[in-house]
């Protein structure tokens, strides 16, 4: 059955690419609020002449770091999300070829992201929590 947007099975590949480009977007909106903070941060450091090593970060650089934390672990559903509905469009394409290669599409994406995306999350979750407890107190 064709439908306004195109064949009833694509909208599970187009689903998991639609979560995967709206990750990327959050990413990069995390790291355009980080980057300047982060850099400002380090000018000072650098300008000290004996920077303490281990002091905390003021709160809107944690509070940047602990954004861009949470995005990275946010990868992992992600990844998930396109592996599965890319392999779900895969399998159920009934034949229609352009639906097939969307899915196997949509599912290489994720896979490829998978390992990426594991490793990102874990130390993400890591980061996100020692500058939660930075900004808890």
């Amino acid at each position: 059955m064709e439908n306004a947007v195109g064949h009833r099975d694509d909208r599970h590949a187009l689903t998991g690419l639609a979560v995967v480009a709206a990750w990327v977007l959050l990413f990069c909106v995390a790291q355009a609020h980080y980057v300047p903070l982060e850099t400002a941060y380090q000018a000072h450091l650098d300008f000290l002449n004996n920077p303490p090593i281990l002091q905390d970060p003021p709160a809107q650089v944690a509070l940047a770091e602990f954004l861009v934390g949470t995005v990275l672990v946010l990868a992992v559903p992600a990844a998930a999300i396109a592996i599965l509905t890319g392999l779900s469009t895969a399998r159920n394409s009934r034949g229609v070829t352009w639906v097939r290669v969307l899915g196997w599409t949509t599912f290489g994406i994720g896979a490829v992201g998978a390992l990426p995306a594991l490793c990102a999350g874990f130390f993400g979750a890591i980061g996100a929590l020692f500058n939660a407890l930075t900004l808890l107190g």
